[in-house]
């Protein structure tokens, strides 16, 4: 498996963040980063920020769909999917 650990770590933090900062709420809002040159890495679908740990991030194949793991994906992933799709300089989203 690829070496994710620190970038997966960054969207849990992420969220976390936008969390402490009244951007969401429970686990409302989602937050992905490109991987590879067709993965996104993006927060699971109903989990809690304050409860994520960095394995919780869901491995996303974005020309596919196709997700890694027993977690499922945001179900704002195919929106993140499409973003770095269509938008190669994009490197995050929100």
């Amino acid at each position: 498996m690829k070496d994710w650990i620190e970038l997966r770590q960054a969207v849990a933090d992420g969220g976390r963040r936008l969390l402490a900062e009244g951007l969401v709420i429970r686990t409302w809002g989602n937050v992905s980063v490109r991987a590879g040159p067709d993965q996104m890495l993006i927060t699971p679908s109903g989990r809690a920020y304050e409860d994520m740990a960095p394995e919780d991030i869901v491995p996303v194949n974005f020309l596919t769909h196709v997700h890694e793991g027993p977690l499922k994906p945001s179900s704002e992933g195919k929106m993140h999917a499409e973003i770095y799709r269509t938008r190669p300089e994009i490197q995050a989203v929100i």
